[in-house]
């Protein structure tokens, strides 16, 4: 009998007429199989992955059949831009709940992986004071313009 091992994350459509999306590498790192789902659209549509950068936990899939409706999709922001201070909104999908937003401040631009223990990894982190659960890797955070600013990457590993 062959085991069936499920998971979920989050992530976010840049191109909802080519149905590319963005999420982490650590999300789909292992999948024989993927799905994305999006409010309103019915059954999950069956993913490849395009490209995988594990270095920056990043990862770009694409639906397998072209959507015969633009998927809703996300303005990219700057966050060069982004100030320590500024509005924090994150979008995901944590504990497998969908749709859920949480808000806060960006609390330090100042972070680096070289911080939390992954010395080999020294890549520049924004930090936010909202609430950011199992479930929300992958997911957007944005300005309050609602452009997407950063990406939710961290997860714990230990405890």
């Amino acid at each position: 009998r062959q085991r069936t091992v499920s998971g979920h994350g989050s992530g976010f459509c840049v191109d909802g007429a080519q149905g590319i999306i963005v999420t982490n590498a650590h999300v789909v790192q292992g999948a024989d199989r993927l799905t994305a789902s999006f409010a309103g659209r019915g059954e999950p549509m069956e993913c490849e992955v395009l490209e995988t950068d594990e270095a920056i936990d990043l990862a770009v899939i694409k639906t397998k059949e072209r959507p015969k409706k633009p998927l809703p999709s996300m303005p990219l922001g700057h966050s060069e831009t982004v100030r320590t201070g500024d509005w924090a909104i994150v979008l995901g999908n944590p504990f497998g709940l969908q749709n859920t937003c949480t808000l806060g401040i960006v609390s330090s631009m100042d972070r680096s992986t070289g911080e939390t223990g992954f010395d080999w990894m020294r890549h520049p982190l924004m930090q936010t004071d909202a609430a950011v659960n199992q479930g929300n890797s992958g997911g957007p955070m944005l300005n309050e313009a609602g452009e997407v600013i950063g990406i939710i990457s961290m997860r714990a590993l230990f405890g």
